[in-house]
């Protein structure tokens, strides 16, 4: 088996007060294939906005490359074609110091059809990738690892 240019994958959204938090934590599960859910640890932290409000913050970090390979496979696997290409042609700014970074919009993930998204409302993936295997790839390249094609 091929060893992945994947190294790492980190998912992380804000709960605001007048939101359900039981909805958000599906929608998050979702991003996860359910046969690996066991495997991952979901961080929660408590911070507050400006008027006091309280806003959770919702993070799952994943260093193991097979397993984050598997997360990030089930995630493009739930993209719509349109998504995979404004991936590809907005490659340049969503990539940086070997990562790429893609906002999904949290109803749609919670609705099963998640969509890219640039508001707020959305759960933010950082791939990080192995420097010396990604050095010689082209973009293009990259993303086909991926099942960006």
């Amino acid at each position: 088996m091929k060893e992945s240019i994947v190294s790492s994958i980190e998912i992380m959204t804000y709960i605001h007060a007048t939101e359900d938090e039981d909805k958000v934590m599906k929608a998050l599960e979702k991003l996860v294939p359910s046969n690996y859910r066991s495997l991952i640890k979901i961080e929660k932290s408590c911070s507050y906005g400006y008027f006091g409000n309280e806003i959770k913050i919702v993070k799952i970090k994943v260093q193991n490359s097979q397993l984050a390979n598997n997360i990030i496979s089930h995630v493009v696997s739930m993209l719509d074609n349109l998504d995979k290409q404004i991936i590809k042609t907005s490659f340049e700014s969503r990539f940086e110091k070997s990562k790429l970074y893609l906002r999904i919009n949290k109803q749609s993930l919670y609705l099963s059809k998640p969509q890219l998204d640039e508001g707020d409302d959305v759960v933010k993936i950082v791939i990080g990738f192995n420097k010396h295997k990604i050095r010689n790839l082209s973009s293009d390249r990259l993303l086909k690892e991926l099942g960006i094609d």
